[in-house]
């Protein structure tokens, strides 16, 4: 690990909606009745916790990527799209930010992929205060490099790995928004390159349901990578693979008390 580091857990807003999203529909009944109390899992209450859902997972996937830039030699790069496997609760993606001092003003870049969950629509049996969490384990890679040109000059490059859960009130269109739960890294000189096994993280959201409403679950994880130079002859770069051998995002159930 080089000087000039930082890294954290802490709480970001989310990339939706900035990008491409494609999706594929695989059994929409399932979540809904694991939701409102099928034989397969007991319902939402408050008072007690339900069973969690796990994979298989039915709803709807999806995946999201994009990248912002401002300034000249910046590049967004994606190796492995992000894709989220209803089957398994795996999520893959990768995506790289690359920033070149060049010209008079700065150079930055922010770069992002999301693999995302949505559950059909269901229903609570009753009115009242519940809490949903997602659990997610995260296994990445990441290597970050910044490099400045002078004395006076400026380079930057930072990673954000964050699972959040979100409610979608179908019958009001409205959203909840939940925690967020993040890692990440920066660095200002010199390379950063890290390996991160087994992260168990969960966001968690508390809200209250109305039985007359219906509402999806959204839960996702984003990758973001950012690099940022300043006029002169520096350089950065941010990587975050989860779409090699070993590296993904994992699913691992989405409960409700």
């Amino acid at each position: 690990m080089s000087d000039g580091g930082t890294d954290g857990v802490g709480s970001r807003s989310g990339g939706r909606g900035r990008a491409l999203r494609w999706a594929s529909m695989v059994g929409a009944v399932a979540v809904a009745l694991v939701f409102v109390g099928s034989s397969a899992a007991a319902p939402l209450s408050t008072t007690r916790a339900s069973p969690p859902t796990r994979a298989p997972f039915s709803g709807t996937e999806f995946g999201i990527f994009a990248g912002e830039s401002s300034g000249c030699g910046v590049a967004s790069t994606f190796p492995v799209l992000p894709f989220f496997n209803l089957t398994t609760g795996v999520a893959n993606g990768s995506v790289k930010a690359t920033a070149r001092s060049c010209g008079s003003t700065n150079s930055t870049v922010f770069s992002f992929e999301i693999d995302e969950f949505e559950s059909a629509a269901f229903r609570v049996p009753s009115t009242g205060t519940y809490q949903l969490k997602a659990s997610w384990v995260l296994s990445f890679a990441t290597t970050l490099k910044a490099t400045s040109g002078a004395v006076s000059e400026y380079a930057a490059a930072e990673f954000i790995v964050t699972a959040t859960v979100e409610v979608l009130n179908v019958s009001s269109g409205a959203y909840t928004y939940g925690t967020d739960s993040s890692e990440t890294h920066s660095i200002t000189t010199g390379t950063y390159t890290h390996t991160y096994a087994k992260l168990h993280t969960s966001a968690f959201l508390n809200l209250t349901l109305d039985k007359a409403d219906q509402y999806n679950v959204l839960t996702f994880v984003e990758i973001t990578a950012l690099a940022d130079t300043t006029p002169g002859t520096s350089s950065a770069s941010a990587l975050v693979n989860m779409g090699s051998s070993g590296k993904d995002a994992i699913l691992t159930s989405i409960s409700g008390a």
